[in-house]
């Protein structure tokens, strides 16, 4: 597989593990779309029946319910679904094309009002429906003050849509700020991002500890 001046040697093995990734959430995503909100779940949890006699709660297998919705799920299946053929599309996204369903989350974006959510649904803007990047890139320049922490991994996602976006439009300047803003944010001394870009977001306790999502993301919009 070539990828600009990269070759990357995928083995039988490596390949074999993503075509089981890749029918996995194909059976599993649509489970997850609440077509009454015509959004992706935040979470699909077992129904419990109460307790089974010893005070303990039984779990019905044969039912599950949807719990809560999440913009950003959603724009993170689009970011996946963009590489499937137009019947699988539809399939995950509710008898939607990816494009068709990232025009729809575009559309909300001005009553949405946390960086990450609005920050992916740009970056899947830029990869799979360009006709709606304006709008989605007005609304992130809008919310994205640079002057207040963020969440590490909200500022990474706003890393890596801007260079989804530099080949469309220019974003160079946005992009280098967003770049210094995650550089900066790591721990002193150390390879780790911590969880917020700055202080004052997070209280004193939260403050020096962060999680795997928070060097993950950053490692990605960095690479």
């Amino acid at each position: 597989m070539t990828s600009g001046r990269l070759r990357v040697e995928v083995s039988a093995q490596a390949s074999a593990l993503v075509d089981r990734l890749v029918a996995l959430a194909l059976r599993g995503l649509p489970l997850m779309y609440r077509s009454d909100r015509e959004e992706f779940a935040f979470t699909r949890a077992a129904d419990t029946g109460g307790s089974n006699g010893d005070g303990a709660a039984s779990i019905r297998a044969s039912s599950a319910e949807l719990r809560g919705s999440s913009t950003r799920y959603a724009a993170i299946v689009a970011l996946g679904s963009q590489f499937l053929d137009a019947d699988d599309q539809r399939r995950i996204l509710g008898g939607r094309t990816t494009g068709e369903f990232v025009e729809l989350l575009v559309k909300r974006l001005p009553q949405t009002r946390n960086l990450g959510d609005v920050a992916l649904v740009c970056w899947a803007a830029a990869e799979a429906n360009q006709s709606v990047l304006p709008p989605a890139l007005t609304r992130l320049r809008e919310i994205d003050d640079g002057d207040r922490p963020q969440y590490v991994v909200e500022a990474a996602w706003v890393l890596a849509a801007l260079t989804a976006m530099r080949k469309l439009v220019d974003v160079e300047a946005a992009l280098e700020r967003a770049r210094r803003r995650l550089l900066a944010s790591q721990v002193p001394g150390s390879p780790l991002f911590p969880h917020a870009t700055g202080a004052g977001l997070l209280p004193w306790y939260r403050s020096h500890i962060s999680c795997y999502a928070d060097q993950v993301y950053p490692i990605q919009a960095l690479a």
